[in-house]
């Protein structure tokens, strides 16, 4: 028995002596590892300006590059598009009324596309936070509504065209927050 403690203390000992010589960045899978030093190393850009943000770095981040990240969420790729949408709903506070309006169509696109997504990363923010982005949607819903064309039963539609398979529930939660973002007035 104390043969086998000695081993693997030595065994132990020689695993952290072998990282011990690593930057931290670059212990990691070879295959996110190599896609994760090429984006920090890089000059600043969304997919490094994310991953900051995701790793509670934000003042490193400019609040143009947070507008970028706004603009990225309507990506093919489903993992950056979840990543893109967590890093700006972090740091969503910081946007002044001006980069809000900015932001709003990208946000109002990934709603619509993305409504299940949607609802499961804003029932896991804070009131605050979740707050802002409805004010957001709610400002492109008015926009949308402005010439008469657009109804809200075409943007409710328009949304379930992208909810393949969901849930009585998750379609009423789309009817509810539609018509709570047309419903409220942002002073």
């Amino acid at each position: 028995m104390k043969t086998l403690k000695l081993i693997l203390c030595f065994s132990l000992a020689i695993v952290f002596s072998a990282c011990e010589d690593k930057p931290l960045e670059t212990i990691y899978s070879d295959i996110d590892g190599q896609e994760y030093y090429k984006d920090m190393s890089s000059e600043m850009n969304v997919r490094k300006a994310t991953r900051l943000i995701l790793e509670n770095k934000q003042e490193q981040v400019p609040n143009d590059i947070i507008l970028s990240i706004a603009d990225s969420l309507i990506t093919d790729n489903k993992k950056w598009k979840i990543m893109y949408f967590d890093a700006f709903s972090q740091v969503i506070y910081r946007l002044n009324d001006r980069e809000r309006a900015i932001v709003s169509p990208a946000l109002f696109a990934f709603f619509i596309r993305n409504p299940i997504e949607y609802k499961s990363k804003i029932d896991q923010l804070s009131h605050n936070k979740s707050d802002i982005l409805l004010e957001i949607i709610s400002n492109q819903v008015s926009e949308s509504l402005v010439d008469d064309q657009i109804t809200i039963n075409s943007i409710i539609n328009l949304t379930f065209s992208y909810c393949k398979d969901c849930t009585q529930q998750e379609l009423d939660f789309i009817v509810s927050y539609v018509q709570l973002a047309e419903k409220l007035i942002v002073e």
